[in-house]
């Protein structure tokens, strides 16, 4: 399960930039924003597998607070497509905190499993891990076109910041999943978002050594499909 821990740790970094930075980056270079310890934001999930566009921003949301070490990802209309089998079906959360990954979609008959065990939420600080490219135009959750610094990482992640110290949109690795934000609320959150779900939350949402994303593969045709009917 370690492409799975790779893929969801760094596809929930999400979020604002706004008021504090990392130390003076070398001349020439923009500063590396950091989250705030607490807020939560909207943003649209879009999904391409093999050039096809299979989810449209799809209307999601982050609650993080890092003062517990928690997030909480809600996907109220289609589920982040390597949650479990068949998940890009389904809405869902995930829920990120000390002792894993957990997934609930009640929808799809799971009330909760493990997709990761020990795998909490990010840092505030976790565009230390990128280093920037180059500037570029990047679509926010209303399809507004910002110029934005350009972060890259190992795997092929990405992150794109505006210039007015917005972050707009996230490239996770070779999945063909990208975040496009909205406006961000900065405040405290209500720490019973986080607590874990009723259920066995000890069951893997996968079996165990299976690859996610080739889990997904048979489903593409089936998803075009139903991508047809609801637009």
């Amino acid at each position: 399960m370690a492409g799975a821990r790779a893929l969801l740790v760094v596809a929930l970094l999400v979020a604002v930039s706004l008021g504090q930075i990392l130390p003076t980056p070398p001349p020439g270079l923009p500063a590396k924003p950091v989250w705030p310890e607490q807020f939560d934001s909207p943003f649209g999930l879009n999904w391409s597998l093999l050039g096809d566009k299979l989810i449209v921003n799809a209307t999601s949301h982050l609650y993080y607070d890092y003062t517990i070490e928690a997030q909480l990802i809600d996907y109220p209309e289609l589920c982040f497509p390597f949650a479990f089998p068949g998940s890009f079906e389904y809405p869902c959360q995930l829920l990120f905190i000390p002792s894993g990954i957990y997934v609930t979609a009640p929808d799809a008959g799971i009330d909760c499993c493990l997709l990761d065990a020990g795998v909490g939420t990010v840092p505030p600080e976790f565009l230390r891990a990128f280093i920037f490219k180059d500037v570029e135009d990047a679509n926010d959750w209303y399809g507004n076109t910002y110029e934005c610094n350009h972060w890259v990482s190992g795997g092929g992640f990405a992150y794109w910041t505006s210039m007015e110290g917005l972050d707009i949109q996230f490239k996770d690795d070779d999945t063909g999943v990208y975040w496009n934000f909205g406006p961000f609320n900065v405040e405290a959150q209500d720490p019973s978002l986080f607590d874990l779900p009723a259920g066995n939350c000890s069951s893997p949402c996968f079996p165990t050594g299976s690859d996610p994303k080739a889990e997904l593969r048979p489903y593409q045709n089936l998803f075009q499909r139903f991508q047809s009917i609801r637009h």
